[in-house]
């Protein structure tokens, strides 16, 4: 049992490592870790949280990077924007232009306009209580803090005008739940996005093995994760 815990353990590692990039954002380097190889070549919001839950397992520094990596692409109103375009990639619809979001980020940095189920406070949490560096976790923590108060202000402010304590969301893709048939009656009245998907499938040619759950960057952390409760 515990070989084949170990063989785990080392194939969700290869994986972190194999979708992991270095892009220059705002002036500065990054290293993160996208969701897949070859489609979802850009950093979803969402993504990285759960990443980094289980990256804290195995390169605590690494986990940290990655949750702060997303403060690049805050909106100066302190939305977190569910995708932050890597510069130069265009293997994804929508591309970061259908947007039109660089008049409200920072720099010009190019992202969506919607955000994704709230995580990163979690996130945080999850990986200080497991991280064994105190002063690297004082030094993250200060450092994301701010931008992570400035989102959920954000949040309160314009997605909670109820003041209920549920957010509203403005696009069925903040759910988390993308693909439920509950959204097609919204969706196809947006003929051009069901045109786009009924034409080709708009991915790359070698995509059939990134596109599998076994190539995902969150179910190698989430099995990074489970072995660790195992422990």
């Amino acid at each position: 049992m515990m070989q084949t815990y170990l063989e785990l353990l080392n194939q969700a590692k290869e994986i972190l490592q194999r979708n992991t990039i270095t892009v220059t954002v705002d002036g500065k380097p990054y290293e993160r870790i996208n969701p897949s190889r070859d489609y979802y070549v850009h950093q979803w919001l969402w993504d990285t949280a759960g990443v980094a839950m289980g990256l804290v397992h195995v390169r605590e520094e690494a986990a940290f990077n990655e949750l702060l990596s997303l403060t690049a692409g805050q909106w100066n109103n302190g939305l977190m924007p569910h995708i932050i375009y890597n510069p130069g990639e265009s293997r994804y619809y929508p591309p970061a232009e259908k947007w039109q979001t660089t008049s409200f980020t920072r720099n010009g940095i190019k992202t969506s306009g919607i955000t994704d189920p709230p995580l990163l406070a979690i996130a945080a949490e999850y990986v200080c209580n497991h991280a064994s560096d105190e002063k690297k976790k004082r030094d993250f923590i200060n450092t994301l803090l701010p931008a992570m108060m400035a989102y959920h202000d954000h949040l309160k402010r314009y997605r909670d005008t109820e003041d209920c304590g549920l957010l509203t969301i403005v696009h069925p893709w903040e759910s988390g739940t993308d693909d439920s048939p509950r959204w097609d009656s919204i969706l196809i009245r947006d003929n051009g996005f069901w045109e786009y998907f009924d034409s080709t499938d708009h991915r790359t040619e070698g995509d059939t093995n990134g596109m599998g759950f076994s190539s995902f960057s969150w179910t190698a952390a989430i099995v990074i994760q489970l072995i660790h409760m195992t422990e």
